[in-house]
């Protein structure tokens, strides 16, 4: 778990209030292999549900994520605000390792965050959402056809798309001269898409003398 993670990759910033020197992440883990991810007291960045579905959604693909010693079913953990700077991962389910290794791979929209990252020639985008209706929009809305659309330079692109419900950056990031060669910024350049969202996803915010007049948000608004 990296320490930047707990305020700079976060997608909601504005959940972040102290904007002190980021803590370093505490994995309190239990004997049955429940754990708690906590910071240092008195630092500053947030460990809460968004910014640990983050780091989950990091440099993944499929759920089943193959590691050395356990494949990690990822789609089974629970993750639960505990207190402040403190969330609980439980139920995780998981089965002997495969005899080969994974090396690895990973992100906002109107109540979406997004995290996405490379491994080798592979790009990840790993989105959720804050509440049910929007995960359900979500999942109609970001289908493998809609995301070719959104991203025409990966319309060529083997691309696989997993839901659970509990990339174009060439051989590799040493062999590309492209800006974000390592796909870090993958989630923010989708989410900057223009999409039709329905008027209860959209803040009132966003609506009240919003300056994308004509753009998809003004198309969803309703008499």
């Amino acid at each position: 778990m990296l320490m930047h993670d707990l305020m700079i990759n976060a997608s909601f910033l504005d959940e972040i209030t102290d904007r002190r020197y980021p803590g370093f992440p505490v994995a309190e883990i239990a004997a049955d292999g429940s754990s708690v991810i906590t910071k240092h007291d008195g630092t500053g960045g947030l460990v809460s549900v968004g910014t640990v579905t983050a780091l989950l959604l990091y440099e993944i693909a499929e759920p089943a994520y193959l590691g050395p010693d356990v494949v990690t079913y990822f789609d089974t953990v629970r993750v639960e605000q505990a207190g402040p700077d403190r969330v609980a991962l439980t139920r995780t389910g998981g089965s002997p390792p495969t005899d080969t290794l994974k090396v690895a791979l990973s992100c906002r929209w109107v109540g979406c965050g997004a995290r996405s990252g490379d491994k080798s020639g592979n790009a990840n985008v790993g989105f959720w959402a804050r509440d049910e209706r929007t995960y359900a929009w979500l999942r109609r809305e970001l289908t493998t056809a809609r995301l070719r659309e959104l991203l025409p330079e990966a319309a060529m692109l083997v691309i696989h798309s997993t839901s659970c419900d509990r990339g174009p950056i060439a051989p590799g990031v040493a062999a590309t001269a492209r800006p974000d060669a390592q796909a870090k910024g993958l989630g923010e350049y989708l989410r900057s898409r223009y999409v039709l969202a329905p008027r209860e996803l959209v803040p009132d915010a966003f609506l009240s003398g919003s300056p994308l007049s004509g753009s998809p948000i003004e198309a969803a608004r309703t008499p």
